[in-house]
């Protein structure tokens, strides 16, 4: 797991950039006095730490329970919520420090198919299910859906 710092620096950093839901994820991971300027005033350290998270077990967990969403998004081709399911997994993979994943994740022409190559990738490597769909598979492969898909998933 990344340190408190780490994980504070990419915080602060990530809330400058536009349509970043990478807060969602790292916030969690917070001790109460660097999450607590985030927090609702009304927050306290005992409920806060009662949710917080703490360890890579906690964060591929997260990772995973999300993943079903991704597929979804994925599948149903829905361009900026399959992003955010990219970025999501890609600052999971960074707090338990898969640089073999983050660099999956990173990799722009592995989009295209809103993010299933990515995705397979990730459960592949972790031993997470794919969903067993002939669409979905061209879209790991890097090819649309159908062949008469007109939502871009092959471009």
């Amino acid at each position: 797991m990344r340190t408190q710092d780490e994980i504070a620096e990419r915080l602060d950093e990530t809330l400058k950039l536009p349509l970043n839901f990478e807060p969602d994820v790292l916030l969690p991971f917070l001790d109460y006095e660097r999450a607590k300027p985030y927090l609702k005033p009304e927050a306290t350290e005992e409920r806060w730490n009662k949710c917080r998270l703490r360890t890579d077990e906690d964060a591929l967990n997260e990772a995973k329970a999300y993943m079903v969403v991704g597929w979804d998004k994925a599948i149903n081709h829905r361009g900026i919520s399959a992003n955010r399911t990219v970025q999501k997994m890609c600052c999971w993979m960074w707090l338990v420090g898969n640089d073999e994943l983050m660099a999956v994740c990173n990799d722009d022409s592995k989009f295209a198919q809103y993010g299933a190559p990515v995705l397979a990738a990730i459960c592949g490597k972790l031993g997470w299910p794919i969903p067993n769909d002939d669409g979905l598979k061209n879209m790991i492969a890097g090819r649309p859906c159908h062949d008469e898909c007109q939502e871009g998933c092959g471009r």
